[in-house]
């Protein structure tokens, strides 16, 4: 990781063709217990987010949404047909925190990558959002997430007076719901 966020702050060349895939590679250990491999995590995302266009990151947010359901979600299922899919988004939590969201700059990092993209991207783009605001709520330590409560909740509340679909309102109701 160290390597990556190297190549990141000092090439002059541009690397937004291949940002998901060193975000992926960073993003594979953020529930490691190791806290010095979690700051070069952290410093890794940074040095990504920092040269790239807001557009870019913005097409990160899915990308970030897998990696915390893969590190820290076990989904319940999906219910029924007849029911309309109820338990569709309903998950089990595997840790009680994830480790980069025990450390203030972890969340402080996805905190701003994700509030620009629920305020500024597509639809798809917001409603992974609010999912990695959700999860942001739910697997940060509240000594954490305390400083960027604010953010989030200005973020999602000017978003869900917005004419966007169901789907997005539902999971913006579900994090203001975890405040």
């Amino acid at each position: 990781m160290r390597l990556i966020a190297h190549y990141c702050q000092n090439t002059a060349t541009s690397y937004e063709n291949r940002a998901a895939e060193y975000l992926e590679t960073a993003l594979n250990y953020i529930n490691y217990p190791q806290k010095d491999l979690i700051k070069h995590v952290i410093n890794c995302m940074n040095a990504i987010f920092e040269k790239l266009p807001k557009e870019q990151q913005f097409a990160l947010v899915p990308l970030i949404k897998r990696q915390i359901e893969r590190a820290g979600v076990d989904f319940v299922g999906s219910g029924s047909k007849a029911l309309g899919f109820p338990l569709e988004y309903m998950y089990r939590k595997k840790y009680e925190a994830l480790e980069i969201l025990k450390d203030e700059e972890g969340v402080k990092s996805l905190v701003s990558v994700v509030q620009a993209a629920i305020m500024h991207g597509s639809v798809e783009v917001r409603i992974d959002s609010a999912f990695c605001f959700k999860y942001i709520l739910e697997f940060a330590p509240a000594a954490v997430i305390k400083k960027e409560i604010i953010k989030i909740c200005g973020a999602l509340i000017r978003v869900v007076n917005d004419k966007f679909p169901h789907e997005l309102k539902l999971q913006i109701f579900y994090a203001l719901k975890l405040i």
